[in-house]
């Protein structure tokens, strides 16, 4: 599936291409794999993240037992009309990595969807930069999880966040 992306400026047009894996590839191999090694297959390009990771241009750099790491490179249709990067796709980046790092933590045929989170931002980013978002499960019980997440620009602090999940079982197979 192919969605393309076009932003009108006053004298420019510009484009971009983005191909994705569906879904149901990512949750169906969770239902056999627990959250560490499906991240690790992820990691190996076995396994493709989900689309919505992938729309983005988020990508897993690293990944154990309780913590990833993420990186992307801020394109222009990431940034707001002043140039800096987006609060949103800062936001949506920390959500991801934080969904990540609990995923990490989690038997097979579980899922963590959020149910809460807060994300604050400590300086500017903009086009052509590569932000590194580190994230840690802190809290891992039954039915409830917490993470943190740092986003950095060399090395610099970018934005912080914490984030609470649900853990749920996966869905069934689809018939």
């Amino acid at each position: 599936m192919l969605i393309t992306a076009i932003r009108h400026t006053e004298s420019m047009q510009h484009s971009d291409v983005v191909t994705w894996s569906d879904a149901s590839a990512f949750v169906d191999a969770g239902r056999e794999l627990d959250g560490c090694e499906l991240l690790a297959r992820a990691l190996q390009g076995d396994v493709p993240l989900d689309p919505f990771t992938t729309a983005l241009g988020i990508r897993l750099v690293a990944a154990q037992q309780g913590s990833v790491t993420t990186e992307v490179t801020v394109g222009d249709w990431h940034t707001n009309v002043i140039g800096m990067t987006h609060g949103g796709y800062l936001s949506a980046l920390m959500d991801q990595a934080s969904g990540l790092a609990i995923t990490s933590s989690l038997p097979a045929g579980s899922l963590a969807p959020h149910v809460g989170s807060s994300y604050r931002f400590a300086r500017p980013s903009g086009i052509g930069d590569v932000l590194v978002c580190t994230a840690e499960a802190v809290s891992v019980g039954r039915t409830l999880a917490v993470a943190r997440c740092v986003v950095t620009v060399r090395d610099k602090l970018v934005a912080t966040g914490d984030s609470t999940h649900a853990i749920t079982a996966s869905a069934p197979p689809a018939s």
